[in-house]
């Protein structure tokens, strides 16, 4: 069966799946570009989350596990170079990158908290950008990267994240303005409140399936418009029309996939 993405490499960095469930924005992009036909790298600081994920995508195209450490310029370089190895080239650019440290207000954060957290969410990206777009240069191709519905409101104690993410936002759009000329689109996806394996825990399948049916459905306390939250599959699926043929005139934009949230705030 034919796929949107025949024939492209897509690599997803921050792909790894942290339970046997596969259940991440990360881990849903890989297997959502694995099923439209891509040859798909997922790469992740650890590597048994790596590999789950593409254990989880079982499709026949092609798949890639990849240990890399974004906060490590020489880890990234090797990963992209490996790829390129592999597939010889890259058409899809995925950056799923981003850690929280514990909620706090700027008196209560330090020196190492900023420089943990900026230098994955924002220089992670950056370095993963730095390395691909050479590579990606050759026939063009997409970016799509992780940015936060929160880059753009405001909330207490959680200045250091939103601020990366607002980062993020911005280095998209300069890198949208330098790499046109090479064919290279750039865009984020900003998600709203998405239900995932990190914050299901260590919880049973059973129990797991029942808590995301409640949270994905509409309930009278649920956040934004649509009052309920986000499974991945629905942040994939924007990343994904945002790496297509179909986005073909889209760059330099964040697409707020958050049902709302911006508009209205978390309630209505």
């Amino acid at each position: 069966m034919s796929g949107r993405f025949d024939g492209t490499t897509a690599v997803v960095v921050g792909g790894g799946a942290h339970t046997e469930r596969a259940l991440g924005i990360g881990e849903e992009t890989a297997k959502l570009f694995a099923r439209e036909g891509a040859d798909v790298a997922v790469l992740d600081v650890d590597q048994t989350m790596a590999d789950r994920t593409v254990a989880a995508a079982d499709v026949e195209a092609d798949a890639l596990a990849l240990e890399c450490d974004v906060t490590d310029d020489a880890s990234v370089e090797a990963a992209i170079g490996r790829v390129d190895d592999a597939f010889g080239g890259i058409d899809v650019l995925v950056n799923n990158v981003g850690i929280r440290i514990p909620a706090s207000s700027l008196p209560e954060s330090d020196d190492e908290d900023m420089a943990r957290i900026v230098d994955v969410n924002l220089q992670g990206i950056a370095r993963s950008c730095r390395h691909a777009i050479p590579v990606m240069a050759r026939d063009g191709g997409a970016i799509v990267n992780l940015a936060s519905a929160n880059a753009t409101v405001g909330r207490k104690e959680w200045g250091l994240y939103d601020a990366t993410k607002a980062g993020v936002m911005a280095l998209t759009r300069d890198v949208a303005c330098d790499h046109a000329e090479d064919g290279i689109r750039a865009n984020a996806v900003s998600p709203g409140w998405t239900i995932t394996d990190y914050h299901l825990g260590n919880v049973d399948d059973e129990t797991a399936r029942e808590r995301i049916k409640e949270l994905t459905e509409p309930s009278e306390d649920g956040p934004a418009i649509l009052r309920r939250h986000a499974h991945p599959r629905e942040q994939a699926e924007a990343i994904a029309f945002l790496a297509s043929d179909a986005a073909s005139y889209i760059t330099g934009t964040t697409l707020d996939v958050d049902a709302g949230m911006n508009e209205v705030g978390l309630q209505l």
